[in-house]
């Protein structure tokens, strides 16, 4: 899907979003990009390339609960 259900506008590049079956697309269970504009709109002198993500515990805790049973 070229749509996600994150915001986009502090993302400059690649972004991704991990879902699990029957989870759907409004509770992704990881997800990140490249922010290489965030710290100069949080007050850095220079742009930083960088690339961050975060995986949702109890999400991914219950997609494996869900595909183990």
């Amino acid at each position: 899907s070229t749509e996600f259900g994150r915001k986009l506008e502090y993302y400059s590049g690649f972004v991704f979003q991990i879902e699990a079956p029957g989870m759907g697309e409004t509770e992704p269970v990881a997800g990140g990009g490249r922010y290489d504009n965030l710290l100069t709109a949080l007050g850095a002198p220079c742009a930083v390339p960088a690339v961050g993500s975060a995986i949702h515990t109890e999400r991914l805790l219950a997609a494996v609960g869900r595909a183990s049973s």
